[in-house]
């Protein structure tokens, strides 16, 4: 594996004039938006935010550098880990270090084209439930739209298509989250550990418990019936 270097001596740090209503207002419309354009145009895009400095990585071969050989030089960003570990738990996304190469072990075998071949069908149905609940509309909004279609996907492949009321209940639940306290917001873009301002992550652990019940009662379900050992 070639090594990569993640900030070259030669990548220049970009800086841009943010004041505190333009990021408080960024986060919460669209906070991939906060870096501008020139942030998904080049492989790497370097930059300071209140003292913060990151790199963010579009090329593939540092992608797997990162997440590969390199993946001990390197930690996930704490706005990342506030906002995916309550729904994510202590998984793959959230990991890191020997915990996640185990990790990244077990699930590899899931991801052969064989195995995601299995997964189509889901995606299928899902495309088709979404065609039939827009047929008797007139106007509709298709980011939204798209956005709910993927989150079903999503959820009929993780739990192998339970019942519909399940489903339902699994996509309230999570589409609540991504609305409200799922979205990263100001405080997020400038914490630089994901513990720093505990105190408001209130929201986000709240769900995190009731989402941890609905799936516990999921595979409670699903061992009484003999499906999973």
């Amino acid at each position: 594996m070639t090594h990569v270097p993640v900030t070259p001596p030669t990548l220049p740090l970009q800086t841009r004039p943010l004041n505190p209503v333009e990021l408080l207002t960024g986060f919460v419309r669209n906070n991939l938006g906060v870096n501008g354009p020139d942030a998904y145009e080049g492989l790497f895009f370097r930059y300071r935010m209140f003292g913060l400095e990151s790199v963010l990585v579009n090329d593939p071969k540092a992608a797997r550098h990162l997440l590969g050989a390199g993946a001990a030089h390197y930690r996930r960003p704490g706005t990342v880990l506030r906002v995916i570990r309550p729904i994510a738990g202590a998984g793959v996304l959230t990991s890191e270090g020997e915990v996640w190469r185990k990790q990244r072990r077990i699930l590899a075998p899931s991801f052969t084209p064989a195995s995601v071949e299995l997964f189509l069908p889901h995606f299928q149905r899902a495309a088709e439930d979404l065609v039939e609940r827009l047929k008797p509309q007139r106007r509709v909004n298709l980011a939204r739209a798209f956005h709910e279609m993927a989150l079903d996907a999503v959820l009929r492949t993780l739990f192998s298509e339970p019942e519909p009321q399940v489903r339902a209940d699994l996509t309230l639940l999570a589409q609540r989250y991504l609305d409200g306290p799922g979205r990263p917001n100001a405080v997020d873009g400038v914490t630089a550990r994901e513990e720093d301002f505990a105190w408001l992550q209130g929201s986000r652990w709240r769900f995190a418990r009731d989402w941890a019940r609905v799936v516990d009662a999921v595979i409670a379900r699903r061992r009484q019936a003999g499906a999973i050992s």
